[in-house]
């Protein structure tokens, strides 16, 4: 039996965008459902795409800046499990799954200092 649900807002899909929405409904106290036809294996949009960041970096400690207090252990370990992320990496990345390898360098090239001086990332969903 499916059980009726009622919601604030549905959003449609569940990659980086839909669940960014979703948390952001969320810290507003409303009700939110998300809607995702992939399935389980295959979910997460461009999150694929993202692997584990959307801009490039040469080391973790290029990210310290956007961490909150953390630790050197906490470091340590998150070096451990995440590799750097050269922009020529990302770019080889980004066209081998565009359509027909077709894609603005620019923005996709981005150096990380953007993402530092972009008074929009919001630190408190940070680790």
């Amino acid at each position: 039996m499916v059980q009726a649900s009622s919601y604030d807002i549905l959003i449609v899909g569940a990659g980086n965008a839909g669940l960014c929405a979703a948390m952001t409904t969320l810290e507003r106290n409303a009700r939110v459902g998300v809607l995702e036809k992939a399935p389980r294996e295959q979910r997460g949009g461009n999150s694929t795409l993202a692997s584990h960041m959307l801009f490039a970096y040469n080391s973790v400690e290029d990210l310290v800046p956007l961490m909150k207090e953390v630790s050197k252990e906490a470091l340590k370990a998150i070096t451990e499990r995440l590799p750097a992320r050269k922009e020529a990496d990302l770019w080889d990345e980004i066209m081998r799954v565009t359509t027909e390898g077709q894609s603005d360098q620019d923005p996709a090239t981005s150096p990380r200092e953007r993402v530092l001086q972009d008074s929009t990332v919001a630190p408190e969903q940070g680790p």
